[in-house]
């Protein structure tokens, strides 16, 4: 019987060439994991199959003979929960956040067949966005049940800072460096049972928390958690 899996995110649509002589293949990468035992069982299926994490490589050109089809299968670690895919500004690189453990993992998209390198994170507990500065010099993973977002070089992928935000739950991140400044969102603890509704204001340069905004008017703990922080293009003044 084929283990039943759950294809958990499609990340981005990208063109690779294989050779001089071959043709552009449209590619996504989407990252996939087999049910947990109690899911197995919930669909009368062995809940004691192995557990199984990857990313899958699919071919969605419709003209393509291979449309739909699996074309790699790269393996992940079955602990590892991986999250979110994000490419850098030039789709150079992929970036793999994990939930059940602190590493960042890479693609090398100029590279094929795709390797993963492994980058340790200090103490970053559900990894959750890649934020890239506006240059493509630096990433920034949020770590949301660490209180804490890392800076790291896109370059090297070596990592430059570490930057604590106590009592927080950091997940969406916007860079703005012609402002000086870092936006974080304080969202919610893992199991849901902590809601915060506050922006956290940084300043870029130097890493210090200047203050917070509620994005609530109820009293008290109003519930909510912010999620994604996205500038509006253009926007003068700046609106995030």
């Amino acid at each position: 019987m084929k283990k039943l899996v759950i294809l958990a995110v499609l990340a981005a649509v990208v063109s690779v060439s294989f050779g001089k002589s071959s043709k552009a293949e449209i590619l996504a990468m989407m990252n996939y994991e087999t049910k947990t035992p109690g899911a197995l069982k919930a669909v009368k299926l062995p809940p004691n199959s192995p557990r199984k994490e990857g990313i899958a490589i699919i071919d969605v050109d419709p003209n393509s003979l291979n449309f739909g089809k699996i074309l790699m299968d790269v393996p992940l670690a079955p602990d590892l929960v991986a999250h979110h895919i994000f490419y850098d500004r030039e789709q150079q690189k992929a970036y793999v956040t994990a939930l059940g453990k602190s590493v960042l993992h890479i693609f090398d998209m100029q590279q094929f067949p795709y390797k993963l390198k492994r980058i340790d994170l200090p103490d970053c507990k559900l990894g959750e966005d890649v934020i890239f500065s506006e240059d493509n010099k630096t990433w920034y993973v949020t770590c949301m049940m660490s209180a804490r977002y890392i800076e790291g070089d896109v370059a090297t992928d070596k990592v430059k800072r570490v930057v604590k935000l106590p009592d927080s739950y950091p997940h969406g991140l916007a860079v703005a460096t012609d402002l000086d400044r870092i936006l974080v969102s304080n969202t919610v603890s893992g199991d849901l049972k902590d809601a915060r509704d506050e922006i956290i204001i940084v300043q870029a340069s130097t890493g210090k928390e200047l203050k917070r905004i509620r994005v609530s008017k109820k009293p008290g703990k109003a519930g909510e958690a912010p999620v994604e922080i996205l500038r509006v293009p253009g926007s003068n003044p700046p609106v995030h």
